[in-house]
């Protein structure tokens, strides 16, 4: 629901950019609270595909990922030094980057081609993007 909330609300107003930070943070604080959780709750073999450990990694990096793009933005709009932009948009090419390559591995099968292609090119556009200091 905060992943939802956060994804969903306007980007133009600074202080509604600052609440999508603070949901998707605390979504990705949720997705690990509940893979901590579920071994206690579930027995392995029952454990759904999108509750298993590997998914709710991969949902905390993409939550993280985009609270770090909000962030980018916001040092974009205000113009911080474009080293502090740099670093900023390298981290979050390295968010997508570990989604991606979980993607491409223990999510293979429950992950589309298309999510696929579109994590890595945000991954390869954050990289470019970290070359810009």
């Amino acid at each position: 629901m905060y992943f939802a909330i956060g994804k969903f609300e306007n980007h133009g107003d600074e202080s509604k950019m600052k609440e999508q930070i603070k949901y998707f943070q605390y979504a990705a604080f949720l997705f690990d609270k509940i893979k901590q959780e579920i071994p206690t709750v579930i027995p392995s073999k029952d454990v759904q595909p999108d509750l298993s450990s590997d998914y709710l990694t991969y949902a905390g990096y993409i939550a993280l990922a985009n609270s770090q793009i909000l962030i980018y933005e916001v040092a974009k709009k205000k113009n911080l030094a474009l080293e502090l932009q740099a670093q900023l948009a390298h981290g979050i090419s390295d968010l997508f980057n570990l989604a991606y390559s979980m993607s491409r591995e223990t999510l293979k099968k429950h992950i589309t081609d298309d999510l696929r292609i579109y994590l890595k090119n945000r991954r390869d556009y954050y990289l470019s993007c970290s070359y810009l200091k």
